[in-house]
């Protein structure tokens, strides 16, 4: 069994990962579309995020960054929506991350295109139920 632990961005919870099985510590910035209330998520900024995701990496863990958005009320087929998921996928580059969790399909698409070696998985947003859906988000990659 592999653990996917919620970062807390706290200096001692990352020894305490230490030897156990741990794959992923997830988390996001606060203005990032979430399943957790905001009032939950670390008030921390890029810079936190990526000393963060670089003493998680240190331990031979993945920080997987969420991003629960299923819609942007089409703004990401945009060109202004377009360039602004290109600048995520760019600070996600920067800050480390090697996995994503994302709830949108165009979002796989894009991430696939600039990033490859990132890891994406899909969402519970996603709602996915069945065999046949699991499939069509494996195909998109």
């Amino acid at each position: 069994m592999e653990l996917v632990v919620p970062a807390t961005f706290e200096p001692d919870m990352l020894p305490q990962l230490q030897g156990k099985s741990v794959r992923y510590v997830y988390g996001c910035l606060p203005d990032e579309p979430g399943m957790r209330p905001m009032t939950w998520v670390p008030q921390i900024d890029g810079a936190a995020l990526a000393e963060h995701a670089a003493q998680v990496s240190s331990l031979g863990i993945d920080f997987l960054y969420v991003f629960n958005a299923s819609c942007l009320g089409a703004r990401e087929f945009s060109g202004e929506g377009q360039r602004w998921l290109a600048y995520k996928i760019g600070q996600w580059q920067d800050w480390g991350i090697k996995a994503v969790t994302v709830a949108n399909p165009y979002f796989v698409h894009m991430i696939k295109e600039r990033a490859p070696e990132m890891r994406v998985h899909v969402s519970m947003v996603a709602n996915i139920d069945t065999v046949n859906k699991a499939q069509w988000w494996e195909r998109l990659g």
